[in-house]
């Protein structure tokens, strides 16, 4: 037996028995479980749970009459019948998503890309031929099932597969080291266990190839006209459940780098597929991202949505291959995003469409003992321990999520109350307990301090108001607009570039800074730190706190618009 036949065997049956957890909340379950409820209404409240969905769809491919010939979610709900639908999910009910647990988190994570994937291909179908789109989208869910039950199955091998990949390596290469086999080979196997037919049309997807991908990227719409497909790549492009191949491929790349050379190859692959220019292809998925983005509101702090992952930054070159298996002596470092101290644009998104990133301290890599080598495994032996308890958090979702929804429902009475709020939502809800809000009145020559919180002690009485001047920090974020984050080791400087009045108040341990905007024009602006000089504004604390403040911004457009009236 190979070391690809060992791995394969090995992870088929550590995933066989794996259960996904459902997406779908208590009332959605009643409402499935209703008697009036028809086999219609199933299937569009399925849509935002994929694990219950390919649940009907598989059990509907073991049917003995059937042999995996499902041509989609309706078709299977219509196979299996109203009673045998609602008894599947009374058995599952209780399989419920738990945010807490980092396995449940990795599945959900790679469930959100399977479903952009899924409105990828379906967006692209309906297009061209109407009423094939359900197909294809439950054909690029079923690709995606392993990745989905893997966090399950084996957490401490899932996350270092992610710390690989979040450092530069490609996600493909990774998995074939650490898994012994390719993820396209274990997904095939794992349906097939779980009933579908190998001649299934479910099934018939072919594996990526590399060289027909290379062919299809060279004939993108680049030009003024479209280019002739050659006989092979028009061939293998209508393949029936080609599409649903690449925008499985287009998904994962966009989740592992949306602006990586492999994404925009793959971005090319659709221009030939679907016979659009390139620019008009890669502004149509980047809004697929966003829409999806939206659906997934409730799941704000526990994952990266698509749309948050456009304003990601370019990862480092890719790093050495490393064959070790992950086990309880070796604990990977989770990856850091790059800190800076120069200013940076504030991310174009809508707050209405933003979710909420969960920041979490960076957990230190175990020491090695000097003299000894790194551990290796065989990943067709290796025994997984259990996942280390998830690092301490300083978050209160609730808390954040209230403010955000107040902000969307013009709940705020006044000027005040808003920045009273924020400033306590910051400190309670992302752990910056100290932050000051700066407004310049119309024309004035100052920055005014309207806001101090945290602030205790002779510190809350002093006069923060600033003087506007070029050499000031806040003064160019008032008047160019932006966000940045100063890290501990930029922090001396930044300090500097500060008004006299904040060089006192303001330690070295660092800061965040983002502008305040009316009709997105910047007028103001938010500073805030931890309030301790040896912990600093940790990276995914800065990406919620500009999430924060965009939300921030649209109430305190409204609030001024309803005070000029």
């Amino acid at each position: 037996m190979t070391e690809q036949e060992s791995g394969l065997t090995l992870w088929r049956q550590r995933i066989a028995g794996v259960q996904l957890p459902l997406l779908s909340g208590p009332e959605t379950i009643e409402k499935l479980l209703s008697a009036s409820v028809s086999l219609q209404e199933v299937a569009h409240l399925l849509v935002d749970d994929p694990a219950l969905a390919l649940e009907m769809v598989i059990a509907a491919a073991r049917l003995p009459s059937v042999q995996g010939e499902v041509q989609g979610l309706q078709h299977a709900l219509n196979l299996l019948g109203i009673r045998r639908v609602q008894a599947l999910i009374r058995a599952r009910a209780t399989r419920v998503m738990n945010p807490e647990s980092a396995a449940h988190r990795g599945s959900l994570q790679a469930i959100t890309v399977s479903r952009l994937a899924a409105s990828l291909v379906n967006r692209w179908a309906e297009k061209k031929v109407p009423g094939t789109g359900e197909f294809l989208s439950c054909v690029a869910l079923l690709i995606g099932l392993a990745r989905w039950k893997l966090p399950l199955a084996a957490p401490r091998v899932h996350m270092a597969i992610e710390v690989r990949v979040g450092r530069g390596e490609r996600r493909s290469q990774v998995e074939q080291v650490l898994l012994g086999c390719s993820m396209d080979e274990l997904n095939r196997a794992v349906l097939i266990d779980a009933g579908f037919s190998p001649e299934s049309p479910l099934l018939q997807s072919k594996l990526a190839d590399p060289i027909m991908l290379a062919k299809a990227a060279r004939c993108a719409w680049t030009g003024t006209m479209a280019p002739e497909l050659p006989v092979e790549v028009a061939r293998w492009l209508r393949q029936r459940t080609t599409p649903s191949l690449i925008a499985h491929l287009v998904a994962w790349a966009g989740h592992d780098g949306w602006f990586e050379n492999r994404c925009l190859r793959l971005l090319e692959v659709v221009s030939a597929l679907n016979n659009r220019p390139l620019d008009r292809v890669i502004t149509s998925t980047h809004r697929t991202a966003v829409v999806v983005s939206r659906r997934l509101e409730q799941y704000g702090g526990v994952i990266f949505s698509p749309g948050e992952q456009l304003f990601w930054e370019r990862k480092p070159p890719r790093g050495p291959i490393d064959k070790a298996v992950p086990t309880s002596q070796s604990q990977p470092e989770p990856p850091r995003r790059k800190p800076t101290a120069v200013a940076e644009p504030a991310p174009a998104v809508s707050p209405r469409t933003a979710p909420l990133a969960q920041p979490v301290e960076p957990a230190a890599p175990p020491r090695t003992p000097a003299g000894s080598a790194p551990a290796t495994t065989n990943p067709a032996t290796a025994r997984e321990s259990p996942p280390p308890p998830p690092p301490a958090r300083h978050t209160d979702l609730a808390l954040l999520h209230a403010f955000v929804t107040r902000c969307r429902d013009n709940a705020f009475v006044d000027l005040r109350q808003l920045m009273t709020e924020a400033g306590n939502t910051l400190e309670k809800g992302l752990g910056l307990r100290r932050s000051l809000f700066f407004l310049r009145p119309g024309n004035s020559e100052q920055l005014r301090c309207y806001l101090k919180h945290g602030l205790t002690g002779a510190i809350q009485g002093v006069s923060l108001d600033v003087p506007v001047s070029p050499e000031n920090l806040l003064t160019r974020l008032v008047e160019q607009g932006g966000s940045i984050r100063v890290d501990a080791e930029h922090g001396a400087v930044a300090i500097r570039q500060l008004p006299a009045c904040l060089h006192e108040l303001a330690t070295s341990a660092g800061f965040v800074v983002t502008s305040i905007k009316l009709n997105e024009r910047p007028v103001g602006a938010i500073w805030a730190d931890i309030g301790s000089p040896r912990i600093e504004v940790h990276a995914r604390q800065y990406d919620v706190f500009r999430v924060v403040a965009g939300h921030f911004n649209t109430a305190f457009t409204h609030l001024t618009r309803k005070i000029k009236k």
